[in-house]
């Protein structure tokens, strides 16, 4: 007998379970990782009470996925070969990713190499262009976030959603993943893969660069070019386990991409929305915390100082994680285009003015500037003198009524 999702889904709804289906998945995986584990260290694991794991434990037992063992519990071979072949298992090396799932903190120890190899990849990105609040996070900081991805249910066997990108956090998580394959290359055909993931952006430099670097590993990766202003085309609606995003660094950005993330979610409780976004002040953290509640969405923790950044001195090269959740009653509070500003330049427009170095020739940078960027400035060069360098003399909030 082959278990279908069908039958995970009849198991959730007989024990009347609050959490989502992907609770029973859980369960599942880690029966399948302990083997003889005990309903009460899965109840611990899974932070349910003990008599709704046994309910659990019950129901899987009826419908053939697993058996008792001594005082705990193990899968039948067809629970087995559910969570081998449904929940993406298959590949995995379970010694290695029990290690880091049992760690007491993310164990980047034991990711040295696939953080070295994540600072290689980084070193060839596209430049950032600030019009688009882009950002270059640390390879420290990538590896960090597919690590806890991976301990919080958001990675393995999902289908994952980047709601922009320009931090490369899809590559890391091909890393960590590749690292934990027993056969690291692309699997064969018919072999689950253990994770699949999909990155949109409104940067097509970003998309070509994570098709390349995404391509070694055993992990699809499938990009697309999307302006978050628009509505999500339908495809990509309703259809992923988890979301990673690190909007705009506004109020309107951020509730934008958390509705554009929340469209993207399956209709299903339990599923995982990692939002990187740092309030500046204990007003706009009121805001976006009354959103995310308003949105359905239960905030399960805030890693404060999470991120890190090379530059991003609007935030302070730093910003938090936050770890949501969807419920019964999340959904998209936004659902049309959106016209009004989302990036830092636009709701808080600035000129800057820069002299060349070699010729005192200056240039007014910014929004509503011919010139929007002191890198294009640099790319381009001076226009009396074709010099490269500039000295920042003044700034200015930009009047946009005048």
């Amino acid at each position: 007998m082959t278990l279908s999702r069908q039958t995970i889904r009849q198991i959730h709804q007989n024990v009347r379970l609050s959490e989502g289906v992907s609770r029973i998945d859980s369960f599942l995986a880690h029966a399948y990782l302990r083997e003889g584990i005990s309903v009460k260290e899965l109840a611990r694991l899974l932070r349910l009470p003990i008599p709704v794991t046994s309910a659990i434990k019950n129901e899987c037992k009826k419908s053939g996925v697993l058996e008792v063992a001594g005082s705990g519990v193990r899968l039948t071979p067809e629970g087995g070969e559910y969570v081998r072949g449904v929940l993406g298992y298959e590949n995995l090396d379970a010694e290695k990713l029990l290690k880091v799932l049992d760690a007491p903190a993310l164990p980047l120890a034991l990711f040295a190499k696939e953080t070295e190899a994540f600072e290689l990849i980084l070193q060839a990105r596209p430049p950032v262009d600030v019009t688009v609040d882009q950002s270059l996070g640390t390879a420290e900081t990538g590896i960090k976030r597919a690590l806890l991805m991976l301990r919080s249910g958001g990675l393995i066997g999902k289908k994952v959603l980047f709601a922009g990108d320009d931090d490369m956090t899809s590559i890391a998580a091909c890393l960590v993943i590749q690292s934990l394959t027993v056969k690291p290359e692309k699997p064969d055909s018919g072999t689950p893969f253990p994770a699949a993931l999909t990155v949109l952006d409104i940067d097509g430099r970003i998309l070509n660069f994570i098709r390349q670097a995404s391509a070694p590993f055993s992990v699809p990766v499938e990009t697309a070019l999307h302006d978050f202003r628009q509505p999500l085309p339908e495809k990509f609606a309703r259809s992923f386990d988890s979301v990673f995003s690190d909007p705009p660094y506004t109020l309107p950005g951020v509730s934008l991409f958390v509705s554009r993330g929340v469209k993207a979610l399956k209709k299903e409780s339990d599923l995982r929305f990692y939002l990187s976004f740092s309030p500046k002040d204990p007003a706009a953290r009121l805001a976006i915390q009354r959103m995310l509640g308003e949105s359905g969405l239960i905030i399960e923790g805030i890693l404060e100082g999470f991120n890190r950044y090379n530059g991003a001195q609007i935030i302070g090269g730093v910003s938090d994680l936050n770890v949501l959740t969807t419920t019964g009653e999340t959904l998209p509070l936004l659902e049309g285009a959106f016209a009004a500003p989302i990036y830092t330049g636009e709701t808080n427009p600035r000129t800057r003015v820069y002299e060349c170095k070699s010729c005192r020739a200056k240039y007014s940078v910014g929004h509503g500037e011919e010139i929007k960027t002191v890198e294009r400035l640099k790319e381009a060069g001076c226009a009396q003198c074709g010099g490269s360098v500039f000295t920042l003399k003044d700034r200015r909030v930009k009047d946009e009524r005048s």
